[in-house]
């Protein structure tokens, strides 16, 4: 089983990659947020480049599917040695797609078609699509309901992809108007794979833990397109560690994976294979992810922004480290300092905030 770590845009980003693998690895496939410029340059630049990014298989992802923008950014992509590009049509966020890209594009389909033509005509480098299984929820979300979004919206969709060489199907069974409410549609996802037989896939959507990939497995069987490789996002960033216990649970002597489990000392092998020593662990993390976003940005501020929003994830999410296995008692404090921390307005009294935390 493959384990791949999804693009959160402003999340997962070279530094975060980076810090990430060092700690505490388990990830064997490696995507960035999306490059949506019509030219390789700057940050976008930055995000890409082999220096920057010395952890597992990297592949860089583009928004926009207009051909001639698309290639561009190819150009410079094959430029820096990469042999792959992810083509997003899932992403749900409002201003990306009422210009018809990310989930937006299932509006627009007639165009997609035209330009995936133009795209795997002239692409030299391999394309994956990561996406969801429409745009629009149906209302009713019966069984009726969701056959005839099947109909109208993915069964079309797949049937464009079908026509060409797509290296990857990345597939999140929520449509974009649902964004993460609700439920990622397993049972869908289970139908694409008795549909789609020529292009390997891939399933993302909520994977927070042992149990839920048990879950999947039982109810997605693999076999014909589906080799049982997941990508895993928000559980991921919100427990740090469990891309390791995934590879320990279910690649242990498969022989697949263990280069990829984290080179740090505390976690020498497979990554959070001591659980006593999760805390030191963590706070090690935390401190090479400051250094490292103190060398990446001008300034504090950015900082102290970017450790905010990280904060929603290891102490407000569902399966946040912090929140694991708390009492009452203590999750009533990580609440407390978490709004201390969005309070912050320097990095000292981040820092604080923080360590607070970390100590409880």
């Amino acid at each position: 089983m493959k384990i791949e770590l999804a693009p959160l845009e402003g999340v997962t980003g070279h530094v975060y990659r980076k810090t990430f693998a060092e700690y505490y690895g388990g990830i064997d496939h490696y995507f960035t947020p999306f490059l949506n410029t019509g030219k390789l340059s700057g940050k976008f630049k930055t995000e890409v480049l082999p220096e920057k990014n010395p952890a597992a298989p990297l592949t860089p992802q583009i928004l926009e599917h207009n051909p001639e923008i698309f290639l561009r950014i190819v150009q410079g992509i094959q430029a820096l040695g990469y042999e792959e590009v992810n083509l997003n049509l899932g992403c749900p966020s409002k201003t990306v797609v009422n210009k018809g890209r990310g989930a937006g594009s299932f509006k627009v389909m007639d165009q997609v078609e035209k330009d995936l033509e133009g795209i795997f005509s002239k692409c030299p480098l391999k394309v994956s699509i990561k996406c969801r299984i429409g745009y629009q929820a149906p209302e009713n979300t019966e069984e009726e309901g969701l056959q005839e979004a099947w109909i109208n919206q993915t069964e079309r969709m797949l049937n464009i992809f079908k026509q060409y060489p797509v290296s990857e199907l990345i597939v999140h069974p929520r449509f974009g108007t649902e964004f993460y409410t609700g439920h990622a549609r397993m049972e869908v996802f289970k139908k694409i794979t008795e549909y789609v037989t020529g292009i390997p896939l891939t399933y993302n959507g909520d994977l927070n833990s042992v149990e839920d990939v048990k879950r999947l497995q039982e109810i997605v069987p693999v076999g014909n397109a589906f080799a049982g490789d997941i990508m895993i996002g928000r559980g991921a960033i919100a427990n740090p560690r469990l891309a390791g216990k995934l590879q320990r649970e279910f690649n242990a002597g498969a022989g697949q994976s263990t280069l990829n489990a984290g080179q740090g000392t505390l976690n020498a092998g497979i990554p959070g294979q001591d659980d006593s020593n999760w805390r030191k662990q963590f706070r090690e993390f935390h401190k090479a992810l400051v250094e490292g976003y103190l060398a990446d940005y001008s300034g504090e501020r950015p900082v102290v922004e970017k450790m905010k929003e990280l904060w929603f994830y290891w102490g407000e999410f569902d399966n946040a480290i912090f929140l694991q296995g708390a009492s009452s008692e203590k999750k009533t404090l990580v609440d407390k300092f978490v709004k201390e921390i969005r309070k912050s307005k320097s990095l000292a009294e981040y820092q604080a905030n923080a360590g607070a935390i970390m100590s409880l």
